[in-house]
């Protein structure tokens, strides 16, 4: 015969079983997110939204050092991914090759491409896209990047991870 005493001690273990069973599905970044910015280089925050256009060359949105940037918490499920935009300004006078590279840090790994497949050794994966027409922004030019981070599907890589963003 079944004891009613016994119900809200059942209850109470599914709920707290369904908690941890959804924290270990979630991968959550750390704060130290870093952005590092070569030369004559100027960059807005991360957002998550697209902007409808980059604002104009010398606005005082862009931040010409990864110190003025404020940090960006990146919080994906696993097997999900997450998708940040930002502008890049030309401060220099010259036309110069514009890229994004992402890399991991900590003893984190990340490697190019979405999604990271289950049985890779990377805990993280990426994609960058946009940035100027033919690779080169001109003197004064600006351009939107998209750069998504993924993470793999397998349920032993949760935890806090980092990783470096550098903008050239």
């Amino acid at each position: 015969m079944f004891n009613k005493r016994y119900i809200p001690l059942l209850v109470a273990f599914a709920l707290i079983t369904i908690t941890f069973a959804y924290a270990a599905t979630q991968i959550v970044f750390n704060n130290s997110v870093k952005v590092n910015l070569g030369a004559n280089v100027g960059v807005t925050p991360l957002q998550s939204t697209q902007f409808p256009s980059c604002p104009a060359a010398g606005s005082p949105t862009y931040a010409t050092s990864g110190t003025a940037l404020p940090t960006q918490n990146w919080n994906i499920s696993t097997g999900g991914q997450q998708t940040q935009y930002m502008c890049e300004e030309n401060t220099g006078t010259g036309n110069d090759a514009a890229s994004v590279t992402i890399t991991g840090s900590g003893g984190t790994t990340i490697a190019a491409g979405c999604p990271v497949p289950l049985l890779s050794t990377n805990n993280l994966g990426y994609a960058v896209a946009g940035g100027p027409t033919g690779g080169t922004l001109g003197a004064g030019g600006v351009a939107q990047w998209s750069i998504t981070i993924c993470a793999n599907s397998n349920p032993a890589d949760v935890g806090s991870f980092s990783f470096t963003v550098t903008v050239n």
